[in-house]
């Protein structure tokens, strides 16, 4: 793996934190379980039988993938990998990935994830950080106007495609990896958010912005708990 030894030590900092924290679960984004069976061999106790949480970071997700590497047309949906995973991994599995509603977290619990990692959805919310007009562009956008780009940061991550990203992939051969390309663009991406200038932002966003609602964050998980109750209901009926 092209970044194995980075990754290797970004992993074992974390799961020494994990360890120190006292916690009975640690969330690492995987984006195939080749990916997983690659951090086991790595890391040792991260896929021990401590109750540790692995990550399943589906192709629709938004911003930086769960690897380091950018190879766009291997990423793998939320539901193959959770069927991949399910009985082959001895941890708790988290599913996220264009989660927007309970029905879709419905669909992860019973395909054997033990709970969802929900960001997009929660990107719109009256608390989020992010730029009204970036949250005005998830929420107009279509599932085919994101796209998964190392052209920002030099690192594959799924945004809106505006103006820079466009510009950038005319020359994505060229671009430096992560995290040279993410300096080289962070002046440039902070100073288009001073001038609410959405073209030049990174504007990181997951399929399904357009199902996504905007309100109080505490709205957006109550609806999703009403959703996943009816849900449950209606398939035991």
């Amino acid at each position: 793996m092209k970044y194995s030894k980075q990754w290797n030590i970004v992993l074992h900092l974390k799961i020494q934190l994990w360890h120190l924290s006292g916690s009975k679960s640690i969330n690492i984004n995987l984006g195939s379980l080749s990916h997983g069976k690659w951090c086991k061999a790595k890391s040792g106790k991260v896929f021990s039988t401590d109750n540790p949480a692995s990550g399943k970071q589906g192709f629709e997700a938004g911003a930086h993938r769960g690897r380091l590497s950018h190879s766009g047309d291997r990423h793998v949906g939320p539901m193959a990998l959770l069927e991949q995973a399910r009985g082959r991994l001895p941890i708790d599995v988290i599913a996220s990935g264009a989660v927007t509603s309970g029905a879709g977290i419905a669909a992860c619990l019973a395909l054997g994830a033990v709970a969802v990692q929900i960001g997009t959805a929660f990107l719109v919310s009256d608390e989020s950080g992010a730029s009204e007009e970036w949250k005005k562009w998830v929420l107009s956008s279509a599932d085919n106007e994101t796209v998964i780009t190392k052209s920002l940061t030099g690192r594959g991550a799924r945004g809106v495609r505006n103006e820079l990203v466009e510009r950038l992939e005319e020359v994505v051969d060229g671009i430096p990896d992560y995290p040279i390309m993410n300096s080289y663009t962070t002046a440039l991406r902070a100073k288009a958010k001073e001038r609410a200038d959405p073209n030049y932002q990174s504007l990181w966003a997951g399929q399904g912005g357009q199902a996504c609602q905007t309100g109080p964050a505490e709205d957006i998980f109550k609806r999703f708990i009403t959703e996943l109750d009816a849900t449950i209901v209606s398939m035991k009926n």
